[in-house]
């Protein structure tokens, strides 16, 4: 087996303003909402499209969906502001609930036991459990005294109470919970050996064998985060419901410290047990992300590493703080007297821990300003070669409106040409149009006869054009059979044509 290392992390997101924010913010990140500006540091547009979304228990690529349907997952998520004018509701259905036992209690006395089961129906959803539209319409189909009244008693109820069944108790409480799963780039896993939908399955699985009574809303897996050439870093982020489905309220914290427990006892920690009340100090916090880590670390060796010849482990330095911990916790409760670190070994334990941490984060802090230089470097050239781009493209913009101008220019003088024509044509009668049409088939013909050399025939066509011009005395008329002469190169009928209009004698066609 070969040994790597995975990261695993969880953020808990209450509904709280300010923890509403980071949650639409995060979530803005997973779905690909981020502003522009800051896409160049956090994914490759170029890669986008390997990105996928599990959702209403199907996988689809992120980028098919549209910036709306992203926009309503998001809003489905996170938590959901706070309650307008909650003070009125919750007096609206203190005073209605009264209203409606009253009312309740009236309509057994009259014997109309199918009104009161209805109305008692009611008051059996709970403050966290809406109530359906269905039961009201119900009750509209039924007779009773002060029917409108009643109704309307009833919708005010139903009303406020299914605004405020939404509405989380407390703020605190986890709202909703976002886990990230990955497999870092240093260990060299590419989606050949892992592929990106068991980064979706595996997490789905975890949560559905551990957390069952709470709904996983979406799975997103990225593999967007890298080198176009690289492919190694996919990685997934999940988005749990902390709200119970089967007592719909919001104990997610409390389940999974259970969850921890019975995992603690299974390994045989006991010491380690936690309180079940999710009052945690700062240990026993620890203790309990420490645990969480192994029960995943567990699930994902045996799912998922273990048959591809790998497995995840904890770093050395991780597991001795876990088993130096252990034994600290079991020492604390023995007398002092019993146990192995006196105070002056204590003090030295922890200035070298604090030394160790602190090696720690400079390495840490190193690689993030590595990291940084790298990813400035790729920005710079990325920026560059967009500058290019953006003068060459400003190039081409200018052609294309000098283009457009002169096109426009050319449009306009078209339409006034057409705007003349019209105007043109509006002052011919149907008898003058006949006219011209007869001359222009008759100029047809004639050049026909022309080209076969039949001048005889052509001469006598001559006649008939010269007497139907002679009949027309508008000058559009006439140009326009002029221009069918020329168009032909008849020049003997154009020249005709002149002379006719200087021995024009007034009359004719207008």
């Amino acid at each position: 087996m070969r040994s790597i290392r995975i990261f695993y992390r969880r953020v808990n997101f209450n509904s709280t303003s300010v923890q509403r924010g980071k949650c639409e913010s995060s979530l803005m990140h997973s779905l690909r909402m981020t502003a522009s500006a800051e896409k160049t540091l956090e994914w490759q547009d170029e890669l986008v499209d390997e990105n996928l979304i599990w959702r209403d228990s199907k996988i689809q690529k992120l980028a098919h969906l549209s910036k709306s349907e992203k926009l309503d997952i998001l809003h489905s998520i996170a938590p959901s502001r706070s309650v307008n004018y909650k003070k009125t509701h919750q007096n609206n259905r203190r005073k209605y609930k009264v209203k409606l036992k009253k009312a309740i209690e009236s309509q057994l006395s009259k014997g109309h036991v199918n009104i009161a089961n209805l109305m008692s129906e009611l008051l059996s959803y709970d403050d966290t459990a809406l109530i359906p539209d269905t039961l009201l319409e119900k009750l509209k189909k039924l007779e009773m005294t002060r029917k409108k009244q009643r109704i309307n008693m009833l919708q005010i109820y139903i009303k406020s109470h299914n605004i405020l069944s939404q509405n989380v108790k407390n703020e605190n409480s986890v709202y909703v919970q976002e886990g990230l799963f990955k497999i870092p780039h240093r260990w060299g896993i590419g989606t050949n050996v892992i592929d990106k939908e068991c980064y979706i399955t595996t997490v789905r699985d975890f949560l559905s064998y551990h957390f069952a009574d709470y709904s996983i809303e979406a799975i997103i897996c990225h593999h967007d985060e890298r080198q176009l050439k690289e492919d190694t870093g996919a990685h997934s982020h999940y988005f749990l419901n902390g709200k119970n489905n089967q007592n719909g309220r919001y104990d997610l914290h409390k389940s999974q410290i259970r969850k921890v427990n019975e995992f603690i006892k299974s390994v045989g920690d006991i010491d380690d047990v936690l309180p079940e009340n999710a009052q945690l100090n700062r240990q026993q916090s620890q203790v309990f992300g420490e645990y969480f880590q192994r029960m995943f670390y567990d699930f994902v060796n045996e799912k998922l590493l273990k048959p591809k010849g790998l497995v995840a482990n904890f770093a050395d330095e991780t597991e001795r703080k876990s088993q130096q911990r252990r034994e600290m916790n079991r020492q604390s409760k023995l007398p002092k007297s019993q146990r192995s670190h006196n105070h002056y070994e204590r003090q030295n334990e922890l200035a070298k821990t604090e030394l160790n941490e602190t090696r720690v984060q400079q390495y840490q802090l190193e690689e993030n300003i590595s990291r940084i230089q790298q990813d400035t470097n790729t920005a710079e050239k990325s920026l560059a070669s967009k500058q290019k781009e953006l003068t060459q493209a400003t190039w081409i913009l200018r052609h294309y409106q000098k283009q457009i101008t002169l096109k426009q220019d050319e449009v306009l003088s078209l339409e006034k040409e057409i705007s003349g024509y019209k105007k043109t044509l509006s002052r011919l009668s149907d008898k003058v149009i006949g006219v011209i049409a007869n001359i222009c088939k008759k100029i047809y013909v004639r050049t026909a006869f022309l080209n076969r050399g039949n001048e005889i025939r052509a001469k006598e066509y001559t006649n008939d054009i010269l007497v139907n011009y002679e009949q027309l005395t508008s000058p559009e008329g006439r140009q326009i059979a002029q221009a069918a002469a020329k168009s032909l190169d008849d020049i003997d009928l154009f020249k005709a044509f002149d002379n006719s209009n200087e021995l024009d004698d007034g009359k004719g066609f207008d």
